[in-house]
């Protein structure tokens, strides 16, 4: 089942960088809410979307510019 949820624009950055398991500017892997999780087992993680040559949060903006629907104009309606 699909899960939708609604985060703000702030929020998406930091989501994807979770999501993506980031390494900072040292290699070692960023740390989030959970800080039991064991780096020796993270060849074992894997990712059930599509790989796009993208970042997630390239995507997001990327596909959020496509959905955006133009404001009508006062007079047109």
């Amino acid at each position: 089942m699909a899960n939708a949820q609604k985060y703000t624009r702030a929020a998406c950055g930091h989501l994807a960088a979770h999501y993506e398991r980031k390494k900072d500017e040292k290699g070692e892997y960023i740390k989030f809410g959970n800080q039991d999780i064991d780096p020796q087992k993270t060849h074992l993680n894997y990712n059930l979307a599509p790989r796009r040559g993208l970042e997630q949060i390239d995507f997001i903006r990327q596909r959020t510019t496509e959905a955006r629907t133009p404001v009508p104009s006062r007079g047109t309606m």
